[in-house]
Protein backbone atom coordinates (compact mmCIF):
# COMPACT_ATOMS: atom_id res chain seq x y z
CA UNK A 1 0.00 0.00 0.00
CA UNK A 2 1.27 3.46 -0.92
CA UNK A 3 1.01 5.85 2.02
CA UNK A 4 0.50 9.49 1.14
CA UNK A 5 0.81 12.44 3.47
CA UNK A 6 -2.59 13.99 4.18
CA UNK A 7 -3.56 17.09 6.16
CA UNK A 8 -7.33 16.64 5.95
CA UNK A 9 -8.15 15.15 9.34
CA UNK A 10 -11.88 15.40 8.56
CA UNK A 11 -11.61 12.82 5.75
CA UNK A 12 -12.68 9.29 6.67
CA UNK A 13 -9.53 7.94 4.97
CA UNK A 14 -7.18 10.04 7.14
CA UNK A 15 -5.16 8.19 9.75
CA UNK A 16 -2.14 9.59 11.63
CA UNK A 17 -1.45 12.26 8.97
CA UNK A 18 -1.62 9.70 6.17
CA UNK A 19 -4.17 8.64 3.55
CA UNK A 20 -5.01 4.95 3.97
CA UNK A 21 -6.30 4.54 0.40
CA UNK A 22 -3.98 2.70 -1.98
CA UNK A 23 -4.94 4.95 -4.92
CA UNK A 24 -6.43 8.43 -5.05
CA UNK A 25 -7.55 10.81 -7.78
CA UNK A 26 -6.63 14.48 -7.75
CA UNK A 27 -8.43 17.33 -9.46
CA UNK A 28 -6.67 20.08 -11.44
CA UNK A 29 -5.92 22.00 -8.24
CA UNK A 30 -4.41 18.93 -6.56
CA UNK A 31 -7.37 18.30 -4.24
CA UNK A 32 -8.32 14.70 -3.49
CA UNK A 33 -11.46 13.62 -5.32
CA UNK A 34 -11.86 10.56 -3.09
CA UNK A 35 -12.24 12.55 0.13
CA UNK A 36 -15.34 11.77 2.18
CA UNK A 37 -15.90 13.99 5.20
CA UNK A 38 -16.79 12.74 8.65
CA UNK A 39 -20.37 13.64 9.53
CA UNK A 40 -20.09 15.74 12.68
CA UNK A 41 -23.19 16.54 14.66
CA UNK A 42 -23.89 20.28 14.82
CA UNK A 43 -23.68 20.29 18.63
CA UNK A 44 -20.29 18.54 18.56
CA UNK A 45 -18.91 21.09 16.10
CA UNK A 46 -20.37 24.03 18.03
CA UNK A 47 -18.82 22.82 21.30
CA UNK A 48 -15.44 22.16 19.62
CA UNK A 49 -15.41 25.72 18.24
CA UNK A 50 -16.17 27.18 21.69
CA UNK A 51 -13.41 25.13 23.32
CA UNK A 52 -10.89 26.15 20.65
CA UNK A 53 -11.77 29.84 21.02
CA UNK A 54 -11.26 29.58 24.80
CA UNK A 55 -7.92 27.88 24.28
CA UNK A 56 -6.75 30.54 21.80
CA UNK A 57 -7.96 33.40 24.01
CA UNK A 58 -6.10 31.91 26.98
CA UNK A 59 -2.91 31.49 24.92
CA UNK A 60 -2.97 35.08 23.67
CA UNK A 61 -3.80 36.41 27.13
CA UNK A 62 -0.75 34.63 28.53
CA UNK A 63 1.48 36.15 25.79
CA UNK A 64 0.59 39.76 26.65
Amino acid sequence: MSIKSCENLFCIYWEENKCILSNISLDVQGNCQDCIYVDLQKMTLTEARKQMRKKLESTYRDCN
